[in-house]
């Protein structure tokens, strides 16, 4: 029988409430303490949820000896600070992604976690996805067989929609939340006018960064890249031969739109990803078998994303076995996000189409 892990939780946020408290509790984790600055929707929060204690400051949490573990969702510039101090307390960490804001803070949470002994384990749950091991056999079935071909490229594209379905409001007390603008943590070098792409863009499309690297390894080169929210985000890159095209914009429809298609010689795959937050709803798998005409669909088993990720991370930490994704994998995407903002800086203006 599997022992209990005592769990504490920092952020009383969407991500708890919706995700990691439930889960946690489901796998029968102890959860001793929760922490936000926002004290009043802690108390509010840890009496939802039966959780006995709850802080206004996250040290005072990692001062509990009785706990092993902890789940970190705070805003993005506070990841690196909350993570070394957690690890520094002998804590295994869970934490939402991205790793962090800028490279240097990653690789000082990387070198924590090592010197500490203890596991940082990065919320990139797409991989976890049912249907993403779907995608990973037959990947492997027809890198194995040949039968589709050499790989001729690849799309990741996202044009959001409708990702959180739990219709019930977020419990909250209406306190402020922290000021996240007195040290943004943004890389020293990156524009001020592109502070707000860069943090959209490593929070949110770092997750099909990871998707990839999870199913067909590390990229080679940012080629070009156009990170502009307000139109559409683009980026190229090669990844090992391959030419892969990231694509995403906000754009209006109640469904969720995100899907990475991958074009062979012979045929394609495609990983259409489930809105988050729809428990127990998989991706969808589709393929079309050139050769033979066939196009079929893949039902995945009916299993959570986040709930597999929490399940990963407790073995993570009951049976010492590799974070998914790797320290070092979620510090390398957050390099990829830097790379890609440096290489859009390089960009040369459009050139103009003249009739003659």
């Amino acid at each position: 029988m599997e022992s209990t892990l005592n769990v504490g939780v920092i952020g009383a946020g969407r991500m708890p409430q919706r995700a990691h408290i439930p889960n946690l509790l489901a796998e029968k984790c102890r959860i001793v303490a929760i922490a936000d600055p926002r004290f009043e929707t802690a108390k509010l929060v840890a009496a939802h949820f039966g959780i006995d204690t709850a802080f206004g400051y996250y040290e005072d949490l990692l001062a509990d000896d009785d706990i092993e573990a902890v789940v970190v969702a705070v805003p993005d510039p506070f990841h690196a600070t909350v993570a070394i101090a957690a690890l520094e307390a002998g804590k295994h960490v869970f934490i939402e992604k991205p790793l962090a804001t800028n490279r240097d803070d990653g690789r000082a949470m990387v070198a924590a976690a090592h010197k500490a002994g203890r596991k940082l384990s990065v919320a990139y749950q797409r991989r976890h996805d049912p249907a993403a091991e779907v995608t990973r056999r037959l990947m492997g079935e027809f890198a194995q067989s040949g039968e589709m071909g050499a790989i001729r490229s690849m799309e990741w594209k996202n044009f959001g929609g409708e990702w959180d379905w739990n219709a019930d409001p977020l419990i909250s007390a209406g306190d402020a939340r922290p000021d996240e603008a007195a040290d943004p943590h943004f890389p020293s070098w990156l524009p001020r006018e592109l502070w707000g792409e860069f943090s959209i863009f490593n929070n949110g499309l770092s997750h099909g960064v990871d998707l990839i690297m999870s199913l067909v390894g590390r990229p080679t080169s940012v080629i070009a890249a156009y990170p502009r929210w307000s139109a559409t985000t683009m980026a190229l890159f090669d990844w090992s031969g391959v030419r892969t095209l990231f694509a995403a914009a906000s754009t209006e429809g109640s469904t969720w739109q995100e899907w990475l298609e991958i074009r062979y010689q012979h045929g394609w795959l495609r990983f259409s990803t489930p809105p988050a937050l729809h428990a127990n709803h998989p991706g969808v798998v589709e393929v079309y078998r050139g050769r033979q005409g066939r196009r079929e669909v893949y039902e995945a088993p009916h299993e959570w994303a986040f709930r597999r990720e929490i399940q990963h991370f407790l073995r993570c930490v009951r049976e010492d076995i590799p974070e998914s994704p790797t320290p070092e994998e979620a510090l390398l995407n957050l390099c990829l996000m830097e790379d890609i903002f440096r290489q859009a800086a390089r960009m040369p203006e459009p050139l103009p189409i003249t009739s003659s």
